[in-house]
């Protein structure tokens, strides 16, 4: 598991990483509609060890799976669970 200070990004703020995150939500998006509803991921397998190759991987995913983690935060939040940490915002 990683550490609070390994979680941390020095020097970029976090609405500058909210930001980006967003961004790449608005992409992620434009790509689900282009697909009908499909992804392009990619996975790596380790074939040997220390050799890896690259596998592509469609996955089918709706508009709702689609989340930043701040998204993610909020959506635990309206669930009713108790929650704490550096998303908090009240």
């Amino acid at each position: 598991m990683a550490t609070d200070a390994q979680l941390r990004a020095t020097g970029v703020t976090t609405s500058v990483v909210e930001a980006m995150e967003e961004s790449f939500k608005r992409d992620v998006l434009c790509e689900v509609r282009v697909g009908n509803g499909r992804i392009l991921l990619h996975d790596e397998v380790e074939e040997r060890p220390g050799v890896f190759s690259i596998i592509p991987i469609w996955e089918n995913v709706t508009e709702d799976d689609i989340m930043t983690p701040r998204d993610v935060f909020e959506l635990i939040k309206k669930e009713g669970y108790r929650v704490r940490g550096s998303l908090e915002t009240s």
